[in-house]
């Protein structure tokens, strides 16, 4: 299905801009961020965007069962800013009744923040101190928050030899899953690892706390060409933000795209 699209006029430095072209209703923008316009007619255009976060507070621990060490370490997630480009259009100039009147397309570009990683990883070290092989074909973990079970995953298959350690990257949850509990305790099983015997289950209880803060990142007009084949590349691209770099200006334009 199509998603349902609205046009709003978008008011840039005290100029008119084309019009918006807004995607999935008429009070969001791309990356769900809200735009508020400057009394200053020189500064930039600011939108609110929020900015995940995801923070484990326990340190590692380890668990020995069975002669088998294992120590869970689950990584902690924090906002990259990223950036999703969109082309708007508008007649270039007054043409009443013209069927095909000259286009001018705007590349404009909205911020938003993306949780890394996301899902989230756990590092799990393994340390083999008894006398078998430790094969990881049969394990599984299993990640509670507050008590519900929220995701399982097998673990790679691995041979641990006596004497021996592995460390592996375990990948959990999603972090979207932490927004219905923003704080709590999170619990990972361990599976499979010590033999068939159930009782034989690796556990660690580690608080997390997710939280959402607003920052503001400027919203930048890149350029304007009358060409379509030089704004269609910019049209749904979406790049990690990167140190600034003047771009190329394309010929016949006096705008940089």
């Amino acid at each position: 299905m199509k998603p349902a699209f609205c046009r709003l006029p978008l008011v840039l430095g005290g100029l008119l801009l084309p019009w918006v072209l807004l995607v999935g209703g008429c009070d969001s923008i791309p990356g769900g961020a809200s735009i508020s316009s400057p009394g200053d007619a020189n500064a930039p255009i600011m939108a609110e965007v929020p900015a995940p976060q995801l923070r484990f507070t326990a340190a590692a621990t380890a668990v020995t069962v069975l002669g088998i060490v294992a120590t869970a370490a689950p990584e902690d997630v924090d906002p990259v800013l990223y950036y999703r480009y969109r082309v708007d259009t508008q007649v270039n100039g007054n043409y009443i009744g013209m069927p095909y009147p000259p286009t001018l397309y705007t590349v404009t570009r909205y911020p938003f923040y993306q949780a890394e990683p996301d899902p989230i990883v756990v590092k799990l070290d393994l340390q083999n101190n008894s006398t078998d092989v430790v094969h990881t074909t049969q394990a599984i973990c299993a990640f509670d928050l507050n008590g519900q079970t929220v995701f399982t995953t097998p673990l790679e298959p691995v041979a641990v030899l006596p004497g021996h350690a592995q460390s592996l990257a375990v990948t959990g949850p999603p972090v979207d899953k932490f927004k219905t509990a923003p704080s709590g305790t999170m619990t990972i099983w361990l599976y499979g690892l010590a033999g068939n015997d159930k009782s034989k289950v690796f556990r660690w209880d580690i608080p997390y706390s997710y939280s959402e803060a607003m920052r503001h990142e400027p919203v930048e007009v890149i350029g304007s060409t009358k060409n379509e084949d030089e704004a269609k590349p910019y049209e749904g691209k979406v790049e990690r933000a990167h140190p600034a770099v003047a771009a190329p200006t394309p010929a016949g334009s006096g705008s940089p795209l």
